[in-house]
């Protein structure tokens, strides 16, 4: 379950799994972006967006393997 909240630094958003914050987490401009990626890793669907950004930041915070190759594989054909 990824988690939302505000920085303290910047006007920015950090999406963060809490279980491992360190290896799992991205900070995010605006956050009905930040809902958009949470609701497509927590479903396990991929992207329809072509920025590699909004791909990268999936990739920072996803822990299912399976999941990590597939988006790997979508960010390479970008």
């Amino acid at each position: 379950m990824l988690k939302i909240k505000k920085s303290h630094i910047k006007e920015e958003w950090i999406l963060y799994n809490p279980d491992s914050f360190e290896t799992c987490h991205t900070h995010i401009k605006h956050k009905r972006v930040a809902i958009k990626i949470k609701y497509l890793v927590e479903h396990h669907i991929l992207p329809q967006s072509h920025d590699k950004r909004f791909v990268d930041s999936m990739i920072r915070v996803t822990k299912n393997n399976r999941y990590l190759r597939q988006l790997q594989e979508y960010r390479n054909t970008l």
